[in-house]
This record gives C-alpha cells, sequence and structure tokens, in this order.
C-alpha cells in the first residue's frame, strides 16, 4: 500500500506527512499515552475479504479506541472515516459516534 500511495498518489513524507505500517490500534494507544496531537486522522482500516461489514474492522469500533481517536486530534483537527454506507457500524449509530468525538 505504501508503495502504490508513493507511486501512484504522490504521496511524500515530510516533517508533518508521516507514514506508519503496524497494528493501528496499538499505534493509536502509544499515541495518546505520548500526548500527540494531530490536525487530521484518516481511517482506512477494512476487511479484504467478504465480511459482512467491510469498514472499518471491528476493532475500530470499540469505545476506548473511538476516544482515543478522538484525544488524538487537535482543536481544529478533522477525522476522515470510511465506513460501509449500507450497515450499521457495529452497533453504533452515526449519531452516537458523533457524540463520542469531540465538536
Amino acid at each position: 500500500m505504501v508503495k502504490a500511495a508513493k507511486e501512484w498518489f504522490g504521496v511524500e513524507e515530510s516533517d508533518t506527512n508521516k507514514i506508519f505500517v503496524q497494528d493501528g490500534v496499538v499505534f493509536v494507544a502509544n499515541a495518546v499515552k505520548r500526548g500527540e496531537k494531530y490536525k487530521s486522522i484518516i481511517l482506512d482500516a477494512c476487511h479484504n475479504d467478504d465480511a459482512p461489514i467491510v469498514c472499518p474492522v471491528p476493532e475500530f469500533t470499540r469505545e476506548e479506541v473511538i476516544k482515543h481517536m478522538s484525544n488524538l486530534l487537535d482543536d481544529d483537527g478533522e477525522i476522515l472515516l470510511l465506513k460501509n454506507k449500507y450497515l450499521p457500524l457495529h452497533g453504533f449509530e452515526n449519531s452516537v459516534l458523533a457524540d463520542m468525538i469531540k465538536p
């Protein structure tokens, strides 16, 4: 994916744009512990098979993980969450998810 992002979409790493290849839930928890803040988070964690719900994977719908992602955003931060539009978000309705993310 990193190779495709760089070759096909011109993604470049810099002081403000880093690519991390690791367990996302672990990364989020560790970043919160380090007190990191981000202007944006893109959550593109989907199954590559015929799972009933493709996006996001269940690990990213746990309340603790959602709150961690919220805490990682700076005051003007935004999160882009890719979600299967035809199915509920693993039991979370959009309004509940929105309430968990700070305004």
